[in-house]
């Protein structure tokens, strides 16, 4: 083919080739045109698309936002008001609502050490629907990498969120389905604390919403753990507060119970604690000594690490600033340096005890803290000076009690006053109970040392002890009774002892009350008593009534029968008797008289002994005066019959007067008929009776007679004072006189009292003589040698002076203000008759003239009318032994019983005893073997004139001596 030909041909090819383009490029022109119309389309759809699905998304941020606002209102509200006690119960719940609002499948709060990578994890949650089931309670191990360092460098509050195998290691593959956001809740030396929380990532927002919720929940959590951990240093501090004040307490409650032998180790351990409670390092307790003016250390406690070692332990007066200001200011001082240090601590010093101004100690307590002291330590400190000041106080008081209680020679007991439980008791006490030591007693009831019946004594006891119970018989009523209660205590091996017991309750503000029984052993006291009151009517060697009781039977006699005869019986030659036979064969004739006259009278009819050998019968009436006779001619021939006297027969002579009496008014008449009458039948001869009548009347003329010559005695001055001296039986030194009246008849000679007195006393005549003595005596005693140290001068009263003479203690002051002499010297002796007619009367004139300051003495003490409520109610400062009870001390035991028993009375009641009649040196020996220290008799000295005693006294006074010295101070 030629080339034109393939030309044309390439020619056309290309034409058709053109034409099929354009054709093409129409088609593609059309489908474009097509196409965009459509993409167009799409694109508006894509618009609202994108509008719709942006509303909706709003709407559903809106809603996670209001959901997760109200989720950590109510997180905080739960955490708001959880208490410290449930801090890990309120996290838990906080994580768990955390959880389920953020639609979580899982929460967790973890401690990571960031050294070593170690977990703790303080809380977990997850939720029951989650597809994340390995990440239940058992995490996987963290890996280090770059979120922990990214954890590390990040802010509190920081959230990172990351993929599980970023975190952990060996997970399974579902766990990369989830997104892991963390934050940074606190750091700590080195420790983390991270909240985490797993979810599925739906690109929808929801990293956002929980890392929202994380951050909120993270403040509120970090709120509350620093809420707890105030709290939680509050309750220590509380804690430690409490635990300092109980231990003070305690440490307070045993010093006040401390016991003296405890004290010392109590004080010590409280000032320890003290010091470690406040945290102190040193206290040191420093007395202060006024006479050497210094400062002692008495109880130092200091910390291992501070010691005051170098400080001296006794610091003068001016020597140390704190303690000399403590003192002078009497009051808490603070020293405080700027920058304290071990040689100059800061320091304070709290005084106590002491008179004001002048404290007796300084506590001191030593500190390295700056700055001034806390109030609370001072007024701790301060406490701690309070309590031991009432500590030492109550020890203080305690010891002078339990010593006043020791050394009181009174049986003292404290009782509880709610059980009368024994509580505590004196040693006077434990001595009358026989029993070595108090502690077995105590806790006791009363039955553990009291007798309830004579039933409960033992069978050796019973007998001499029947008195006892039937003088406490009713007198029992309870520890308070109103009036003291007699009791009977089990004394030494089981024997009885009377006591009386007088209660007082006690109360007190520390303790329970307690009553406090004084008990006086009053065994002796009281047998003396019974022994006294029987003696007030019956004579102590017969058992008969004495005059006392034989005039009360007379009484009674009269009101029964109205009249009777009254018979007084002497026995003839019985001096002879005495003075041949001895005492002790003439009071067992006397005993034996005694028996048969009781035995022989009527029933009815009383039978006494006046004294000496006179008896006295006493007939009821009415009986006629043949009768009278009659029975007494009966008893002199029954009397009369022989008395077997060991080696003696004796037959026994009487001699009676007889008197008639109407009324009980001519009682007394009737003893001074019969005796006249039995001296007229004495005079007789003997053995026989006489019946007073009007021939008797020459007696009751010769009485008359005796007073008109008494009365012209006083008045023609025939009367004087002799003075018999009384010695002390220690050393033999005069040192008293009994001042006795003596009558210079003018007919008769020098009368001794016994021969007029007592006709005195009966014709009114006592007080006139007793004036006479009274002045006389006074004067005389103010003229002895030795001053107010002389000897002291004894006066008789006699009952008409007690009783008639309204003017005594005037004529007492007025002799002593005009003689000069000391009342002290003046004892004045009251007779028991006086007592005997006016016993209220006798004790006020008494007591009036005690107030002179004038020692008063109880006479003829045993004659048969003594009696305990004299020696009470007259408060006598000495007793007068009878001389009839001495003159039988070396032959008769019951004399020996009866003058034992008085000094023992005596010795219990602070009486001086003087014994009267002391005619033989064995008398005097017996008598100072006994203990008693006084006597005068004719052994001694007889009553000699004004004058003889004078110089006898003024021999004593110049050489020290007397006659008698020498032989009571040899023997």
């Amino acid at each position: 083919m030629t080339e034109p030909d393939r030309l044309k041909q390439i020619e056309q090819r290309a034409l058709r080739e053109r034409t099929a383009r354009f054709q093409a490029e129409k088609i593609a022109e059309a489908k474009l045109r097509e196409l965009n119309a459509v993409k167009e389309s799409l694109e508006r759809d894509v618009v609202e698309r994108t509008n719709e699905l942006r509303t909706a998304l709003a709407e559903l941020q809106s809603s996670r936002v209001a959901s997760s606002h109200e989720a950590l209102w109510q997180i905080g509200e739960a955490l708001n008001t959880a208490s410290f006690d449930a801090a890990d119960e309120a996290i838990h719940a906080a994580l768990a609502a955390l959880g389920r609002a953020s639609g979580a499948s899982g929460a967790a709060i973890w401690e990571i050490d960031t050294h070593s990578l170690s977990v703790v994890p303080a809380a977990q949650w997850r939720a029951e629907a989650s597809v994340s089931k390995d990440l239940g309670s058992s995490l996987p191990s963290l890996k280090p990498g770059p979120w922990l360092a990214a954890m590390g460098i990040a802010e509190v509050g920081s959230v990172l969120t990351m993929e599980p195998s970023e975190m952990f290691e060996d997970i399974p593959k579902t766990i990369f389905e989830l997104r892991v956001s963390a934050g940074v809740i606190a750091k700590n030396d080195g420790t983390l604390t991270v909240a985490a929380i797993s979810y599925s990532d739906d690109a929808d927002g929801t990293a956002t919403a929980i890392d929202y919720l994380l951050r909120g929940a993270m403040i509120l959590l970090r709120q509350f753990t620093r809420r707890v951990s105030l709290e939680s240093q509050l309750d220590k501090v509380a804690q430690r507060q409490a635990q300092a004040h109980n231990s003070m307490m305690k440490s307070a409650a045993d010093l006040l119970a401390a016991t003296p032998e405890t004290f010392d180790n109590l004080l010590e351990g409280s000032m320890r604690e003290t010091a470690e409670l406040l945290e102190v390092p040193g206290i040191v307790d420093w007395a202060v000594d006024y006479e050497k003016h210094c400062y002692v250390q008495t109880r130092v406690w200091h910390r291992k690490d501070f010691s005051d070692s170098g400080v001296a332990k006794t610091q003068e007066f001016g020597g140390h600033e704190l303690l000399d200001a403590a003192r002078e200011a009497a009051r808490t001082v603070q020293l405080t340096p700027d920058r304290p240090t071990p040689a100059i601590p800061s320091r304070l010093a709290v005084v106590r005890g002491g008179a004001p101004g002048q404290p007796s100690f300084i506590l001191m307590v030593t500190t390295l803290d700056s700055g001034p002291w806390n109030d609370d330590k001072i007024e701790a400190l301060e406490r701690l000076s309070a309590t031991i000041i009432a500590v030492e106080n109550r020890l203080a008081t305690e010891s002078r009690t339990t010593a006043a209680l020791d050394s009181s020679p009174v049986s003292i007991v404290h009782r509880a006053r709610k059980d009368s439980r024994l509580l505590h008791c004196n040693k006077a006490f434990l001595e009358m109970l026989g029993e070595p030591a108090m502690e077995p007693l105590v806790g006791t009831l009363p039955e553990r040392v009291l007798y309830s019946s004579i039933a409960d004594v033992e069978l050796e006891f019973r007998e001499s002890s029947e008195w006892m119970f039937e003088e406490a018989a009713g007198e029992w009523k309870d520890l308070m009774g109103d009036a003291p209660s007699l009791v009977i205590y089990r004394g030494p091996g089981g024997r009885p002892i009377l006591a009386r017991m007088r209660c007082v309750e006690v109360t007190t503000a520390y303790d329970e009350p307690f009553i406090l029984i004084h008990v006086e052993d009053i065994t002796d006291q009281r047998k003396a008593k019974l022994k006294l009151e029987l003696l007030a009517e019956h004579d102590e060697l017969t058992s008969l009534m004495n005059r006392r009781g034989l005039r009360r039977r007379i009484m009674e006699m009269e009101h029964e029968s109205g009249t009777g005869a009254l018979v007084l019986i002497d026995l003839d030659r019985f001096k002879y008797v005495n003075d041949s036979l001895g005492h002790e064969t003439g009071n067992r004739l006397l005993r034996e008289v005694a028996a048969r006259l009781s035995e022989h009278i009527r029933p009815g009819d009383a039978v006494g002994r006046l004294g000496g050998d006179e008896f006295a019968i006493a007939f009821q009436g009415p009986l006629d005066e043949g009768e009278a006779q009659r029975l007494v001619q009966i008893l002199i021939e029954k009397v009369g019959s022989a008395v077997e006297l060991g080696p003696h027969r004796v037959y026994p002579s009487l001699s009676a007067g007889i008197a008639f009496w109407g009324s009980a008014d001519e009682a007394d008449l009737a003893f001074i008929h019969a005796d006249t009458a039995m001296y007229k039948a004495k005079d007789a001869g003997g053995r026989r009776l006489a019946v007073f009548d009007s021939s008797l009347q020459a007696e009751i003329d010769s009485r008359q007679r005796l007073e008109s010559e008494l009365r012209r005695a006083i008045d023609h001055g025939e009367l004087e004072v002799h003075y018999q001296p009384e010695v002390s039986l220690l050393t033999g030194k005069i040192i008293g006189a009994e001042a006795l009246i003596r009558w210079q008849h003018p007919e008769r000679g020098l009368l001794t009292a016994t021969l007029f007195m007592e006709e005195a006393e009966e014709m009114g005549l006592a007080t006139d003589v007793g004036s006479f003595v009274l002045a006389e005596a006074c004067a005389e005693a103010a003229g002895w040698p030795g001053g107010p140290e002389a000897p002291l001068v004894r006066i008789n009263l006699a009952a008409s002076q007690i009783c008639d003479d309204t003017s005594i203690y005037a004529r007492v002051n007025d002799v002593l203000r005009e003689t000069g002499l000391d009342n002290g010297r003046l004892c004045l002796e009251v007779t028991e008759s006086a007592m005997i007619r006016d016993l209220t009367l006798a004790e006020q004139v008494l007591a009036e003239l005690s107030q002179l300051g004038l020692p008063l003495a109880l006479d003829d003490l045993g004659t048969g009318y003594s009696s305990l409520s004299y020696l009470k109610r007259l408060k006598v400062d000495s007793l007068k032994i009878d001389k009839s009870f001495v003159s039988d001390l070396t032959t008769d035991r019951d004399s020996v019983k009866f003058i034992n028993s008085i000094l023992s009375l005596a010795r219990a009641l602070n009486l001086d005893v003087v014994a009267e009649g002391v005619e033989t040196e064995a008398q005097a020996q017996t008598l100072r073997g006994l203990g008693c220290e006084r006597a005068q008799g004719y052994f001694f000295y007889r009553a000699m004139p004004a004058m003889e005693i004078r110089r006898l006294l003024e021999a004593q006074h110049g050489l020290g001596v007397t006659p008698v010295h020498a032989l009571i101070a040899g023997s």
